[in-house]
Formats: C-alpha cells, structure tokens, sequence
C-alpha cells in the first residue's frame, strides 16, 4: 500500500513539474512575440480569417473547408473573452496538453525520461506549434491534440479513447482521419480481417453521419477538385520557398528520422510507418506544406530520437553541423528577405544542435546510450 502511495505521488509530481515546465516554455516564446513581432497574436492570415468570423457565428456557412472545422470556433465563441483573447487562451492550453501527452507517448514506447523529455521540446519548437501562437485564430492546436490522443489510443489499444478522439477530430479538422488506416492495419494484425471490417463500420458509420450533417448545415461544397489541385501544385512549385518550405516541418529531424529508419526497436512505430503516405497526400489539396506535413510528428520526431542511441559519433557530427548550417542559412534569409516566419526554425535547430553536441561529448567519454 506504501509503495502504491509512493508510486502514485512519483506520477503526480512528474505531471505537475511536466505543467509547469510546458507552460513556462510556451509562455516565454508568447511573450517573445508580443514584445518583438509585429502583429503577433492579432494577425488574421486567410485560414485564420475564415476561423475567426466563424467563431461570430460558428455555424453560419463559408468557404470549405474551413465551414466544416466548427470546434474550435465554436469553443471561442462559448468563453466570455474577446474573440482573438479565446483563440489565444484555447490553443496555448491545447499546444501544452498536446506537449505532455506526447511525452508520455514518448514513455509508452519505451523511451527513457531524457530522451522523452528531449522529444517534447523538440515538439514544443517546432515551427508549426511556435506558428500557432503567431496565428492564434487557428484550428490547428486542438487538432494536434486530438491525433496525439488517437495515435497513443492505438498504443494503448484502447478503442473507446480513440472512437472519442475520431468524433471530436472530425467536428474540427478532418486530419485525425489520417491514423484511421493505421488504426485498421492495427486491428487486421491483431484479430485479422474480419477484426478489421467490425471495426471499420464502427468508426465510420458515425463519422460519416457526422460528415454528411455538417455538410448539410453549412452546405455542400467540394474543395478535392483536379482544378484546385492543379493550382496548389502550382503553388507549391511558384510560392517563397522560406514562407513554404516541407523542411520547416522537422527541420534537422527529417534527416535523423531517414537515419533511423533502418534501426527502429518498436514495432508500434515500424506499423505507423503506413499512415506517411496518407499525410503526404495532403499536399494535393493544401497550400502551407509545413502546416500540412507536421501532421506525422507522432510519427517522425519519435522515430528520429533514435538517434541518441547510436553509438557512430560521425552521424551525429554530421547532423550538428547541418543543424548549425540550417541554423545560420535561414537567420541569414530570413534577415536578407524581411519574412519572420523564416526565425521559426531557429529554436528547433538550436536546442537539437545543443542536444546532438551533448550527445557527443556522452559518447565521446563513455560506451554506453542514453536509450
């Protein structure tokens, strides 16, 4: 019984130390930007305008497929606070839960605290967080949440947390639909196909009656035509490489992550490699290839941890010396074309450079690994 008590107290301290270290970190880079960028957390930049005017009015219809997303707007629109103020005050809380869930994923699959710890600071500066606090008026936050919950439901094996984050996903932004066939090749192996279609039309058929209503209410409209696709290719290929950059996603952890693939201890992240190929079709139908593509965090920056437990101090010399290179390239693009949001790689490379150098000197004294 003492050592229950023991064991329960352990857990709640590192939950509360957890909290405050997230909300430290989150608020001292929204302070940043407060004090240094101009329009930061006050800015409405396309996406963010839509969002905005549907929180006035969540369910009034508009342009898709932002008329679909009614969650978060609606939340906002539920908080006695200015519009831009419950923006704000909803996505820092979902950016520091997403944070704390993520590392005790990190845990589940069987990583040390260090190096779990290290994933969910790599996760916290990542461009895409950070640019959520510089557009508040996003949807994105929650739905980080939400595929993190969805991601550890399946690791966990636990179909009503994940059906519950699948139903709140979908009434926010449809991106948790991305672990669905992940989550089926999870049921297939464990139970084979029958397995599999069970709980196929269990997830679907309520996702689809939720589809179809919101469709009916804020009417039927289709954004997957050839024409539109045509036009994001188009833009992909035309638009300012450091505003729509696919390296901003992970920086650095792109190439950790390719370095890794060869050397992944857990057959969770090895089976969650299916649901890469589905994320990066995303870009036929959307424009911000970072936004889009960070959506295989769950994936990428555990698979790309990896690399603290590699025992060949060239590779990580390498990458410190591309994360150094990165590092100075975009402050010095960034500086040359006026575009801030090129500063955003900055606090990634910098703390994973610092990371890697550490690393080294580990490796460099003793024979042994951090995971």
């Amino acid at each position: 019984m003492i050592n229950k008590n023991i064991k329960a107290n352990k857990k709640l301290t590192e939950l509360i130390t957890l909290l405050i270290f997230v909300c430290l970190i989150i608020s001292i880079f929204y302070v940043i930007g407060l004090k240094f960028v101009d329009g930061f957390s006050n800015t409405l930049i396309v996406d963010s305008w839509y969002y905005y005017h549907m929180s006035l009015s969540p369910f009034t219809g508009t342009n898709a497929p932002y008329t679909y997303r009614v969650l978060t707007p609606f939340l906002v629109s539920l908080l006695p606070l200015t519009h831009m103020q419950g923006f704000a005050l909803i996505n820092l809380t979902a950016n520091g839960l997403t944070a704390i869930v993520f590392y005790y994923y990190l845990k589940k699959l069987e990583f040390s605290r260090l190096v779990s710890l290290v994933g969910m600071i790599l996760l916290l500066l990542t461009p895409s967080l950070l640019y959520t606090l510089f557009d508040i008026a996003l949807v994105d936050s929650i739905s980080f949440l939400v595929l993190i919950g969805s991601f550890y439901a399946i690791l966990i094996k636990n179909d009503y947390i994940y059906f519950f984050m699948v139903i709140l996903g979908i009434f926010n932004k449809e991106v948790v639909l991305l672990s669905l066939p992940f989550y089926l090749y999870c049921k297939f192996n464990d139970g084979g196909i029958k397995n599999a279609i069970k709980w196929l039309i269990y997830i679907l058929i309520p996702v689809f009656m939720i589809f179809i209503s919101l469709r009916y209410f804020t009417g039927f409209n289709s954004y997957y035509s050839i024409e539109n696709i045509q036009q994001n290719i188009n833009y992909h290929i035309t638009s300012n490489k450091i505003l729509n950059n696919p390296y901003l996603a992970f920086g650095t952890l792109w190439i950790a992550f390719a370095c890794c693939l060869k050397n992944i201890k857990n057959n969770f992240l090895k089976k969650s490699l299916i649901t890469l190929p589905f994320i990066f079709l995303q870009l036929l139908i959307a424009t911000d290839s970072f936004r889009v593509l960070f959506n295989a965090f769950p994936i990428i920056i555990p698979i790309s941890l990896y690399i603290f437990n590699t025992d060949r101090k060239n590779i990580i010399l390498i990458l410190m010396l591309i994360s150094l290179t990165i590092t100075l390239l975009y402050f010095v693009l960034t500086l040359k074309s006026g575009i801030v949001i090129g500063y955003l790689i900055l606090p990634l490379e910098i703390f994973l450079s610092i990371c890697l150098f550490s690393y080294y000197i580990f490796l460099s004294k003793k024979s042994s690994k951090l995971i």
